[in-house]
């Protein structure tokens, strides 16, 4: 479960969604969010629309793959409401002409071992989580799960938003061509069969400091990711979260830094070996086993909601009138909305450094003070497992 922040009517908030599979009960509520989503598309063009007999003939097919992100929306009289507010349809369509891997003009055995990325939608309240391209990579788990060569989808070529999710999952634009009534469309692809495993392809660098047994550990832990799919020391006693899967680091262009740091207990000289990786790991900055962030969590997660919903939304607000030709009204407005955006980050970025605490190795506490720094400083594996050791 993670923490996500969207807006129900006027009120902002920040509460935890779940996911799990879809099924014909919920048939209202995903026509309800197809139109919803459609009618504030803006361009009609992006999403051709599927009647209540496609999502049927999905929902009752045993081989597809859908899932469904929930919030709990607080109400009064300590009720609560369930509300859908983004989903995903995956399925091998076989011989069927629905079957991209027909448009890819792959040979039938290989379109036979096609998945079909079909249907993706994300409430237009709860947009700026990264919902879609958490769809996505899990209709990629699970297309490897069934031993899928390809995965397959169509995107509107003028649609940066999809493009860009499943250009950054790994897929790679084949072609293009008219679907869905004379819609236009590019179709991507994804090699789901890797050649060259993980640990082959990625070998630890050299350092002139010593490294050993810092090295030894490392190779092992690569070789827990490959066998346990899961970062967890032990995923079948610990939490078997999807967030904590290794599915994210092994696509083209993925990855994320992980740090080991081997050292001694002061009062007993008993070593120790500490754990890190950089940032937030699909989404979450604190996982069983691994050293946490150098700042408070609960702090971060307070000034996100204070702010983050504005910026988002001001950032949806500049993509679309970007999309607008240059002589279009409102084309005015964009260098105030820029500007705005530009002024709440900075100061929201200013109240998140100042929460960060680093400890040096004679137990002297550093913060940013009123410095400035570059996104993403202090996350690093280094800084967060020597603070954690020294203090």
């Amino acid at each position: 479960m993670m923490t996500i922040t969207g807006k129900y009517g006027d009120t902002v908030l920040c509460v935890p969604a779940f996911k799990r599979q879809l099924s014909l009960f919920d048939l209202p509520s995903i026509l309800n969010l197809q139109q919803v989503v459609m009618d504030t598309l803006p361009n009609k063009k992006w999403f051709a629309g599927a009647d209540e007999k496609y999502f049927r003939t999905l929902l009752s097919q045993p081989e597809c793959y859908s899932s469904g992100y929930f919030v709990r929306i607080p109400l009064e009289n300590n009720k609560n409401e369930i509300k859908l507010v983004s989903f995903a349809f995956a399925l091998c369509w076989k011989e069927d002409t629905e079957n991209y891997g027909f448009d890819l003009n792959l040979p039938p055995e290989d379109s036979l071992l096609t998945f079909n990325f079909e249907a993706f939608m994300v409430h237009p309240d709860w947009r700026g989580n990264g919902l879609q391209a958490l769809h996505i990579e899990e209709c990629i788990k699970a297309a490897k799960k069934k031993g899928m060569k390809y995965g397959a989808a169509t995107v509107a070529p003028d649609n940066p938003y999809s493009m860009k999710n499943f250009l950054t999952a790994g897929f790679r634009e084949y072609c293009q061509k008219e679907k869905y009534g004379g819609f236009l469309r590019s179709i991507l692809c994804i090699d789901l069969q890797p050649k060259v495993s993980f640990s082959e392809k990625y070998t630890p660098f050299t350092s002139p400091f010593p490294t050993e047994p810092a090295t030894s550990i490392c190779k092992k832990l690569m070789e827990h990711f490959e066998e346990s799919g899961s970062i967890c020391d032990n995923p079948d006693k610990e939490d078997k979260s999807e967030f904590y899967s290794t599915s994210p680091l092994f696509k083209n262009n993925h990855g994320h830094m992980f740090g080991v740091l081997v050292c001694k207990k002061a009062e007993s000289n008993e070593p120790v070996i500490l754990k890190a990786f950089s940032g937030q790991y699909f989404g979450s900055w604190c996982v069983p086993g691994w050293v946490p962030p150098a700042m408070d969590v609960t702090a971060f997660d307070a000034e996100v909601l204070n702010t983050d919903y504005r910026i988002k939304e001001l950032t949806r607000q500049i993509e679309e009138l970007e999309l607008l030709p240059e002589n279009s009204d409102g084309k005015e407005s964009l260098a105030t909305l820029k500007k705005e955006r530009r002024q709440l980050t900075h100061d929201s970025l200013k109240r998140i450094y100042a929460m960060y605490r680093f400890y040096s190795i004679d137990g002297t506490l550093f913060t940013f003070g009123n410095s400035h720094p570059a996104t993403g400083t202090g996350d690093c594996c280094a800084p967060k497992l020597l603070s954690y050791a020294y203090e």
